[in-house]
């Protein structure tokens, strides 16, 4: 499993964060998937035009600053990078765009999905989130990371299940948790219980 399996829970749970918080808007649809519409045309770069895009994105789930930035160039590759910041940074000040609400969000959103710190870390840092921010929702230290890790552990074995040290079923559980983003002290821990003592 490892990497791709990793590829494919990171893909699929983004998806489904994604549409998690959808709202019914059918305008909001028609631009984020594209429309025919001549007054929403992907090559302009009308600053309204970019906001409403913009809005439309915001609609459906939480984005930082960069991922919204980066969303908004693919869509309209002849806005310059001066006139997205501007629009963004208008949704900030009108409290529409948010790093810490999309930070809070997703950690809480990741960590209900079974990931652990480094997984969720290494998130932020890909969608520009500064490390001020990222101290002020995400902890190393919360016990909830060991306690997701045993239950990722009990979905892959049984409660009496045993495994032996350096077996492959054992290497593959530790490739497993590794890629969910556990630390070594949570994979030890967690999987303990199930290695046989030969």
């Amino acid at each position: 499993m490892g990497m791709v399996q990793a590829v494919k829970d990171h893909t699929d749970d983004a998806k489904a964060f994604s549409e998690s918080s959808v709202e019914t808007n059918p305008e909001a649809e028609s631009i984020a998937f594209g429309s025919t519409d001549s007054t929403r045309d992907h090559a302009t770069s009308d600053v309204p035009v970019l906001r409403r895009a913009a809005m439309d994105f915001l609609a459906r789930r939480e984005h930082s600053f960069q991922e919204l930035s980066r969303k908004l160039q693919l869509k309209y590759p002849d806005a310059t990078p001066p006139q997205i910041t501007e629009v963004i940074e208008k949704l900030q000040a009108d409290g529409l765009q948010s790093d810490e609400r999309f930070t809070e969000s997703w950690v809480r959103y990741r960590q209900s999905r079974g990931f652990g710190y480094l997984h969720i870390l290494a998130d932020l840092k890909e969608r520009g989130i500064a490390s001020t921010v990222v101290d002020r929702y995400l902890f190393s230290d919360d016990d909830n990371w060991m306690a997701t890790a045993k239950a990722l552990v009990s979905k892959r074995l049984a409660a009496d299940e045993l495994i032996e040290f350096g077996s492959k079923p054992h290497r593959k559980l530790m490739r497993y948790l590794e890629s969910r983003g556990f630390g070594s002290r949570e994979i030890q821990t967690a999987i303990q219980p199930h290695l046989s003592q030969r």
